[in-house]
């Protein structure tokens, strides 16, 4: 242990007291990474082995740091640091599930896009503030990369809303088959990563395909598909006004009123 004292370990989250109370390694069996905030590191994640899953016992596919005095994963971003200068150049910044997530989206980019991973499944109020300097009028804008699941959905969702309140108008990347950029990049190489990029599409018409394809006639469907455009900016609101009725009951003149009242 190079003379650290066991509760430097435990206070530093490198290790854990076992049912036995012996101290064990908190990221045993486990690739681990760094997550910096400037010059310091001040936590870690570690990747499962890819050949075992939840049941044998591998635990969860990405591993943090516990909270300690340093460290809170949801005021941090996995590769912000690290994409400081790209971003100040104008990269733009994608935000995925996993750390390899990000290292595939920076290392197939060329420095256009630069990947970042919400250390969680969703993006905290504390990890979208820390995008506020990369996003406004004259930025690219954050593009939501998470994985074509159920919990990727939820937080593509939070993330358009969190993002919009900062001023942004977010896109979508979406990837055939449920993959996640790793593994776009592991199938297709850097080509077809850099390709599903340059194609991402507004995430807020994503949000409203979801609600039209999945509230069909239900009344809710007016206020829910207004919500999100009135969280847009007011340029793209009569396009997706008019996107909106002809694919739904309600008429151009009430989604116009249920937006103002949004708004």
């Amino acid at each position: 242990r190079l003379g650290v004292r066991d509760q430097e370990i435990l206070a530093a989250g490198l290790g854990r007291v076992a049912r036995t109370g012996a101290i064990i390694d908190q990221f045993r069996d486990r690739l681990v990474l760094p997550i910096r905030d400037g010059d310091q590191v001040h936590g870690f994640i570690g990747r499962r082995h890819p050949g075992l899953a939840d049941h044998d016992r591998g635990g969860p596919k990405y591993l943090n740091t516990p909270a300690t005095d340093l460290f809170d994963k949801g005021a941090q971003l996995f590769g912000l640091t690290e994409a400081g200068t790209a971003l100040d150049a104008g990269a733009t910044p994608v935000l995925v599930e996993g750390s390899f997530d990000a290292m595939a989206v920076t290392l197939s980019a060329g420095g256009h896009h630069v990947g970042l991973a919400c250390l969680g499944t969703s993006v905290t109020a504390g990890q979208a503030n820390a995008l506020r300097p990369y996003v406004g009028a004259q930025r690219p804008g954050v593009i939501v990369a998470t994985d074509a699941d159920l919990a990727g959905e939820i937080a593509a969702q939070r993330a358009f809303w969190m993002l919009t309140a900062l001023g942004d108008t977010p896109r979508h990347l979406a990837m055939a088959g449920g993959q996640d950029p790793a593994g776009v990049l592991e199938l297709g190489g850097p080509t077809a990563l850099r390709a599903a990029l340059a194609d991402a599409q507004p995430l807020g018409r994503h949000l409203l395909d979801e609600r039209l394809n999945h509230l069909g006639d239900n009344p809710q469907v007016l206020a829910e598909c207004a919500a999100i455009i009135a969280a847009q900016p007011p340029h793209t609101w009569l396009e997706q006004i008019d996107y909106a009725s002809a694919r739904s009951n309600p008429g151009r003149g009430s989604f116009r009123e249920a937006v103002a009242a949004a708004a």
